[in-house]
């Protein structure tokens, strides 16, 4: 009981916000960036306490919570939204996102990541907007600064530069990828 009380006081937060993160390690660096770019009044949800300390180190509005966890998801401000994005890999998790909004919010824009290109077809199918899948992504960004290279070696010195400045900036705001199992 009081530890259910303990977490229920520290996901108290202000409900002054239109769009909500959930996950923010590894690609919520770059979209938290572009929300702030935007002056977006946002929310970041991530299920590691050590990112959520981190954000609010840079004043950045975070709070742990699970997104599978629906008594967490029923505290949140779903039905004012105009924009979610789920970083969050899970299929399972991203599909009971999408129903508990959507049974409260037709309009909001749903922006769900994939794993695999079946998953990315069935979260389309249940009503995403959008389905992250970000192999497939990165390979597209490839193939974009290749065909846009005019000066060569010049034009990938400017964007390993640019990566090399956006990994610093990840890993001091204590963001890492995971560790990759190899088979």
């Amino acid at each position: 009981i009081f530890e259910n009380k303990r977490i229920k006081s520290e996901r108290k937060v202000k409900k002054e916000y239109d769009t909500i993160l959930f996950g923010y390690n590894r690609i919520g660096f770059s979209i938290l960036n572009a929300l702030k770019s935007l002056k977006r009044k946002y929310l970041v949800v991530d299920f590691n306490p050590d990112i959520i300390s981190n954000l609010k180190k840079f004043d950045i509005p975070a709070l742990y919570g699970d997104v599978y966890d629906l008594n967490f998801l029923e505290e949140l401000n779903l039905e004012e939204l105009n924009l979610i994005i789920s970083t969050v890999p899970d299929v399972e998790t991203n599909k009971l996102l999408i129903e508990t909004v959507r049974a409260v919010n037709r309009k909001v824009v749903v922006i769900l990541r994939a794993h695999t290109i079946e998953d990315a077809l069935k979260l389309y199918e249940d009503g995403a907007n959008y389905v992250l899948t970000p192999h497939f992504l990165g390979g597209e960004y490839v193939a974009k600064m290749i065909n846009h290279s005019k000066s060569g070696d010049k034009d990938y010195k400017d964007e390993r530069n640019k990566h090399l400045r956006m990994l610093r900036e990840i890993l001091s705001k204590g963001a890492n990828h995971p560790e990759v199992e190899k088979n």
